[in-house]
């Protein structure tokens, strides 16, 4: 909760078009105003009547002659307030112009703009003395009468950016024969993470011109900026009437954000469902559902043309992944329970209603056999069983539509491969005894909150592989919705840590197949469709796979002890290990590149890190190492003129010489050359911005973690970068992503949103030091910033709300799978400080 926020609430008329000069409305005394006020709380009736409506709320009188006429002057301003709303009238008349209403906060609010003339809408030559963070608009076409274009809106954007206004709800009304307009703003709008404390604000009225800083007369009326003025830039604004408000509590509003808008769900088999929760999330547009839904049906590695939509009359509330890998949703309307029991070919999507509820199924026409309480679809090897349900079949323009009438009382819609409908019961009983066999194939040393995360993390992760390819998705969310090779090989190392070999050697084997597809040979393409494993085109080309690739594999042989299971990798390894030895010969580095964080082109420290350990890995391997010296299959080794000893010598050598700088390592180096004479000579430029993913190829080992350089590095990272309003690490510092880069979402609340996996990194750092309790509060902050134990990407820097629109994230369910199988409640002795 934010306390002692100052307002200053600002209202302006602001005039368009300018009119004749007519004498302003006079009082005795030329202008007054009370300097503070302590307004009246009551609740107000709008009926047009100003001075009956705020009886006792005057606030402001004006007397000043305005230069544009009677038709466009403001008199008297009023103000109160309720518990739950601040309510503001205006008496003016006002012809072919506009009324505006700006809310100011000269604290420590996060959002505002002094300087509205590049805002995104209402915008004019206006500065402010404070900042400026909501505001009312309306434009009255004609003299008092037609309004339109009305609405309040808060500023999105921080104090020193462009200004971006977001619509928030308020109320409008007009009484033109009285000339009074009169708004109702929700302090639940204003502060929509919620408010306690006492309110010291100000209110201020002025006739405005439409363009430039022309500015007609105010209350209060003396100003710095000039009266009906062009040749100013801007007209200022910087006096005000203060008011305090005592004893303001406000409630966070409600937010979906605790609940994913989209899961996978999966048998782990043969089928594979992307289900929309129903949970709406405004900055997924058009992704965003408001029904419980089946959008992708996958069965036997085909997408069937069916859609599914549960409780057409009802809207979700809630949506879950339950520790039983079943998805609960709640309407308003029924419970959900949607379970596909491990290696079962039977999906029952259960129902729980004290009412009538509605679905209904969607797919082109193909010939059915309705027979009872179950449909045949012939064409794709599927049967529909409903308990408790009646359906209806329909033909319509070439599609069939099942509508479906279930409950009151337990309802199912089952879909199984089978002719045979399996006992409800003895699904749940199977789904369970799989679920908890498969959780139960690793131990680790927590216990608790800690476990149940690692649990919900584990299959997450499992959900969100795709059974046929392997490929596992960044997200189930449509933002995120391929298989990022980075986030993906992250998953796999989690999955084979955790003793899921088969899940992991699944995607391995992917990866295996699409090495070098639209791409140098020994690399691979940033991202690929989930479902049919394409290369889907992204920013390229991020080599940092290269050596995800070897580190992955070599990984798998340290979790199986099998030379074996990894033979069959040796080709893949020796096409990365000579693209490396290519590209370290001619530049000195792994090619430049975008990753990690897909930006600009260079040669980024996580690229090359991350190389190096995939070649210091792979030359660990004992075919590498003197494949004469053991027994192995038959296969291929590097060749005899091959030195990954030297290769990895050379990597290293050059990212200490040339990235590290003022205690860190630089974020990215951009190569310049300039010729002198016949010569030509080529420099690094370093931006030496502060980035956490330096923490991870640290705490792998790219150095030793224990040396002073590390702890160096790491603590001026930490220093610098640590969220000390939310905790979490950002990516890097002052991070506009979700904030106002990529389409200016401005889903964050400000920049360098911390992260889950950059937080995560931290903590595997203190594991390989040796700091357990520093390692266990990080994990701690990463479940207590989730949506229901579904990890998320980044939450709000500000408020520590999670981004949902990113959420869940499977790399940050990798990356605290991983962190939790490093973790013991004895630490290991770290290695002794030395060199890197």
């Amino acid at each position: 909760m934010r306390k002692g926020i100052i307002l200053k609430i600002i209202a302006i008329l602001a005039v368009l078009i300018m009119v004749s000069s007519v004498t302003l409305f006079s009082h005795d005394h030329e202008n007054s105003y009370k300097s503070s006020v302590v307004p009246v709380k009551k609740n107000i009736y709008f009926t047009g009547n100003l001075s009956r409506d705020f009886d006792g709320n005057i606030i402001g009188i004006n007397n000043h002659a305005s230069p544009w006429g009677a038709n466009n002057v403001i008199k008297k301003l009023y103000l109160a307030y309720n518990e739950t709303d601040l309510f503001i009238g205006v008496y003016e008349n006002i012809s072919y112009n506009s009324l505006m209403i700006f809310i100011t906060n000269v604290t420590n609010d996060i959002y505002g703009t002094s300087n509205i003339s590049n805002m995104n809408t209402w915008n004019r030559d206006i500065t402010f003395e404070g900042t400026m963070n909501y505001f009312s608009a309306v434009y009255f076409d004609g003299n008092n009468i037609n309004p339109a274009g009305y609405g309040t809106y808060a500023i999105m954007s921080g104090k020193n950016s462009t200004p971006l206004a977001k619509p928030i709800n308020s109320t409008f009304a007009f009484f033109p024969g009285n000339n009074t307009t009169e708004i109702a703003i929700p302090f639940s709008q204003m502060f929509q993470h919620g408010f306690n404390g006492n309110l010291s604000f100000g209110i201020s009225a002025f006739v405005v011109g439409g363009s430039g800083p022309w500015v007609g007369s105010g209350i209060p009326y003396h100003q710095k900026g000039i009266y009906n003025d062009g040749n100013q830039a801007s007209f200022l604004i910087n006096d005000t009437i203060e008011i305090n408000i005592p004893g303001i509590h406000v409630s966070p509003l409600p937010s979906y954000v605790d609940y994913p808008s989209y899961l996978l769900m999966s048998n782990w088999k043969n089928n594979d469902f992307w289900i929309a929760t129903g949970i709406p999330d405004s900055y997924l547009g058009n992704y965003s559902y408001v029904h419980l839904s089946m959008q992708t049906v996958n069965i036997e590695n085909k997408i069937l043309p069916l859609k599914f939509y549960f409780d057409i009359f009802g809207h979700s509330i809630s949506a879950r992944l339950t520790p039983n890998n079943t998805i609960n949703v709640r309407t308003n309307n029924s419970e959900f329970e949607l379970i596909d029991p491990p290696y079962m070919n039977q999906t029952d999507v259960i129902q729980k209603s004290k009412s009538t509820i509605y679905s209904y199924i969607s797919m082109p026409y193909i010939k059915y056999n309705a027979s009872g309480n179950k449909i045949s679809l012939y064409k794709y090897n599927l049967t529909l069983f409903f308990v408790n349900s009646s359906y209806n079949i329909n033909n319509d323009s070439g599609m069939l539509n099942i509508s479906i009438v279930s409950g009151p009382g337990t309802s199912i819609i089952g879909l199984s491969t089978n002719s045979t409908y399996m006992n409800p019961d003895y699904i749940k009983d199977v789904n369970h005894a799989n679920v908890m066999k498969w959780l139960s194939k690793s131990k680790v040393s927590i216990s608790g909150r800690y476990l149940i995360e690692y649990n919900m993390s584990q299959l997450l992760v499992k959900d969100d592989q795709n059974p046929f390819t392997g490929e596992i998705v960044a997200s189930p969310s449509p933002v995120y919705f391929y298989n990022w090779v980075r986030d993906a090989s992250f998953s796999a190392i989690s999955l084979q840590d955790s003793g899921h070999i088969r899940s992991a050697m699944k995607y391995w084997d992917f990866m295996a197949g699409v090495q070098g597809v639209d791409t140098y040979n020994g690399t691979w393409q940033t991202r690929f469709n989930f479902w049919n494993g394409s290369v889907a085109g992204f920013v390229y080309p991020e080599f940092d796979s290269v050596g995800l690739f070897e580190i992955g594999i070599y990984n798998l042989f340290q979790v199986t002890h099998n030379i074996s299971v990894i033979q069959k990798f040796m080709p893949n390894i020796l096409a990365s290990l000579e693209f490396q030895e290519k590209s370290i010969k001619k530049y000195g580095f792994i090619a430049e590149d975008h990753s990690i964080w897909e930006m600009e082109y260079g040669y980024w420290f996580w690229t090359q890190a991350i190389n190096y350990l995939g070649i210091r890995d792979i030359s660990r391997m004992p075919m590498i190492q003197n494949h004469n010296a053991v027994p192995v299959p038959p296969g291929p080794v590097p060749p005899g003129n091959m030195n990954i000893a030297m290769i990895a010598h050379k990597l290293k050598s050059n990212i200490i010489k040339y990235f590290y700088m003022d205690n860190i390592f630089a974020q990215y180096l951009v190569p310049v050359t300039n010729q002198y004479g016949n010569n030509n000579y080529t420099y690094f430029m370093a931006n030496n911005t502060p980035d956490s993913s330096q923490i991870l190829p640290i705490a792998m080992g790219f150095i030793n973690p224990s040396s002073p350089m590390a702890t160096s590095i790491v603590h001026n990272i930490y220093m610098i970068l640590w969220n000390y309003r939310v905790g979490g690490l950002p990516r890097y510092y002052n991070d506009l992503y979700h904030y106002t880069e990529y389409g200016g979402y401005h889903e964050s609340s400000g920049p360098s949103p911390p992260w889950i996996i950059t937080t995560l990194f931290l903590a595997l750092y203190d594991e390989k030091t040796g700091n357990m309790t520093g390692a266990l509060n990080l994990m701690k902050w990463s479940y207590s910033h989730s949506q229901s134990w579904l990890l998320p990407e980044a939450v709000d820097p500000n408020f520590g709300s999670v981004i949902a629109s990113t959420s869940p994230l499977t790399w940050s369910s990798a990356m605290y799978i991983i962190v939790s199988l490093n973790y013991r409640a004895m630490p290991p002795a770290p290695l002794p400080p030395g060199p890197p």
